[in-house]
């Protein structure tokens, strides 16, 4: 048998699940995964659980193109959104981090990376 593929939309349902008061087995039969890898999961994301509305990605869109005139990409928007409505120590380092990857695995080379990624960051970083 395979590993179950945990999307965004799934991890997001067990963690609205969860705080519903849902039982793990419950929602692994919905979601019809193990019960092991739905506590795998919410105990990985429910450090700091954030669910996005998909209008917040437009409207940071909009204002990326108004105000910086920049085209951002929703994977690292996705990083920047995550990071800025987070409540916690050290979050823009590991912002940084995780965008200098991304650029990275899209074909950037590591000097470009890392001044895109501290651009990005230095923009909400105060």
């Amino acid at each position: 048998m395979g590993r179950a593929k945990l999307n965004k939309r799934k991890i997001n349902y067990i963690i609205r699940a969860k705080r519903k008061g849902q039982s793990y087995k419950q929602i692994a039969r919905d979601l019809k995964i193990s019960v092991s890898t739905v506590k795998k999961s919410y105990e990985r994301s429910s450090i700091e659980p954030l669910v996005i509305p998909n209008f917040l990605y437009k409207i940071w869109k909009e204002r990326f193109r108004e105000y910086y005139n920049m085209d951002i990409e929703n994977d690292l928007l996705d990083v920047i959104i995550r990071t800025y409505y987070i409540r916690s120590t050290w979050k823009w380092q590991r912002a940084y981090k995780e965008i200098k990857k991304i650029l990275s695995t899209k074909g950037m080379n590591e000097r470009d990376s890392r001044n895109m990624a501290k651009m990005l960051i230095s923009l909400f970083d105060s």
